[in-house]
């Protein structure tokens, strides 16, 4: 029953031109190829929709997560031990149990003119896009700063930053160099910013 005020879509948005280039397409592939079933000539397993996607996902939690980790090419000094904890939902399980990665090192493994960053403020009409390579540059200027102010790794970053490109470039820079970024948003009060400050 549709609510009062609420309008239904009744047709696509958008579906790709060729979905045999897509990336899901590709990931479906991964799948099928990794872990078909087969029994004879008769194929058990065929993810070859987003719907038989989804649902082969939500039964197979473990598989489908290991394939997510394996087909984006996740870089860890440490492989995992198991992809979940045998706990329940709600109980906030812990995910590549044993794993061990920097999560810079996996964002700047790319360094061409793709595009890795796209910057709009209020006016959303007006947007930048920065490469790959531009936060690359971004990131190792701001790493070479914080080594020659005899910045450690376990040290606390404290800055007072809108969201804006350079408090990402801050932030990827402190997981490069195994520091802690603590943000302060420029709407805190000066009494709630003092209050984050004495936790840390």
């Amino acid at each position: 029953m549709q609510s009062a005020g609420v309008k239904v879509m009744s047709s696509k948005l958008w579906s790709p031109s060729n979905t045999d280039t897509s990336q899901m397409k590709k990931f479906m592939d991964l799948i099928n190829k990794k872990y078909v079933l087969s029994i004879g000539n008769m194929r058990l397993l065929n993810v070859d929709t987003y719907d038989k996607l989804w649902e082969w996902s939500v039964e197979e939690l473990d598989k489908f997560w290991a394939s997510v980790w394996e087909f984006t090419g996740i870089i860890s000094s440490q492989s995992w031990q198991n992809v979940l904890e045998n706990v329940a939902m709600n109980e906030i399980p812990k995910w590549f149990v044993g794993s061990k990665l920097n999560y810079a090192q996996n964002i700047l493994k790319y360094k061409d003119d793709r595009v890795a960053l796209i910057s709009t403020g209020e006016d959303s009409s007006i947007s930048v896009r920065y490469t790959y390579k531009q936060l690359y540059d971004h990131v190792q200027k701001i790493a070479a700063g914080l080594r020659n102010a005899n910045v450690n790794a376990g040290d606390v970053i404290v800055a007072y930053i809108p969201n804006c490109p350079e408090a990402v470039y801050a932030l990827i820079t402190d997981f490069r160099l195994w520091q802690c970024w603590q943000p302060h948003q420029l709407g805190l009060s000066g009494h709630q910013r003092l209050q984050i400050l004495v936790l840390w």
